[in-house]
C-alpha cells in the first residue's frame, strides 16, 4: 500500500506483511488505526483499521495459511 506522509508529503509503502501484523495487533488489541512511520520524517501516520480490510480482503484466512505453511516449514 502506498501512502503519503502527512507532514512532509513523501510518498512510503506499507508492505503486505506488515499490513497483515497490524491487522493481527488492532484486532488483538481493539484498536481503531495503525501507525505507520514516515522514513524521512519519522512521524506517526494514522492509517484508519478499513483501509487496511479493504486492501486485505480475507486476511485472517492469509493469517492461518502463512502460519501453517511457517509450521510445515520446521
Amino acid at each position: 500500500m502506498n501512502l503519503r506522509c502527512m507532514y512532509c508529503q513523501t510518498m512510503f509503502a506499507v508492505s503486505r506483511d506488515e499490513m497483515l501484523i497490524a491487522l493481527q495487533t488492532m484486532d488483538r488489541e481493539s484498536l481503531t488505526h495503525y501507525d505507520a512511520h514516515c522514513p524521512k520524517c519519522r512521524r506517526a501516520n494514522r492509517i484508519e483499521r478499513k483501509k487496511l480490510e479493504l486492501a486485505n480482503p480475507n486476511w485472517q484466512e492469509t493469517v492461518k495459511a502463512m502460519a501453517e505453511e511457517s509450521g510445515k516449514g520446521k
